[in-house]
């Protein structure tokens, strides 16, 4: 667990404390891109965003279809 607190860290970081939505509120968490190493993830799985828009993107119906127009410099392109 505490790999997955200090990847939370690194993400908040690299963003800058910054929600990744462009909501110009301050980052406080982290979400999945994936959820195929939850609590082993790589850095570049997760994206820091704000309480509301986190909240909002899982109370969307698919949640994981959500991200892919939500942040679409994340998602990896498949080969």
């Amino acid at each position: 667990m505490d790999r997955a607190l200090a990847n939370a860290a690194l993400a908040l970081k690299r963003a800058n404390y910054l929600c990744q939505n462009n909501c110009g509120q301050r980052a406080t968490q982290v979400h999945h891109l994936t959820y195929v190493g939850v609590f082993d993830e790589a850095p570049s799985d997760l994206v820091a965003l704000c309480e509301r828009c986190h909240a909002d993107l899982h109370h969307k119906a698919p949640a994981n279809d959500n991200q892919l127009t939500m942040f679409p410099l994340f998602v990896k392109e498949k080969d």
